[in-house]
């Protein structure tokens, strides 16, 4: 049964072929399309632009607390992806069934891991989404 109400950020995950990123503290997807002008020399107009959409494009970033304990994709796992260049399958869902789900395809194109003194050493990265994305329904 779907989430009813305001669902719960803690409940919102990034999965990098099929597995969660370890440890997250945060993740968003982002999604944007180019703006194409259509106006022309037989439509000057009404001194207000019009437009059209065209490319689509998108990431997803997450953060998390670096632990390579993790039976999930550990910082080592993303290091690999981005170094390798790895076409990665991608999920931002919940676990919740009947929950919206959001699935594409997408390079780990930025990593980093950030290590201060007597704190927790986190990681982060950017995901950048190759071709479409399709929404889905969490079974």
């Amino acid at each position: 049964m779907a989430t009813t109400g305001v669902i719960n950020g803690t409940d919102l995950r990034v999965y990098v072929n099929g597995e969660t990123v370890g440890y997250s503290t945060s993740c968003s997807m982002s999604l944007s399309a180019e703006t194409l002008s259509t106006i022309h020399k037989d439509s000057p107009g009404t001194g207000w632009v019009s437009n059209t959409i065209g490319q689509k494009s998108g990431t997803i970033t997450f953060e998390g607390f670096v632990n390579e304990d993790s039976a999930t994709q550990t910082p080592g796992d993303i290091f690999t992806l981005f170094s390798n260049e790895t076409l990665c399958g991608i999920a931002f869902k919940t676990a919740t069934s009947g929950d919206t789900r959001y699935d594409c395809s997408g390079y780990i194109t930025s990593f980093e891991q950030t290590a201060p003194v007597e704190e927790n050493s986190t990681f982060s990265g950017t995901i950048t989404i190759s071709g479409a994305v399709t929404k889905t329904t969490v079974t």
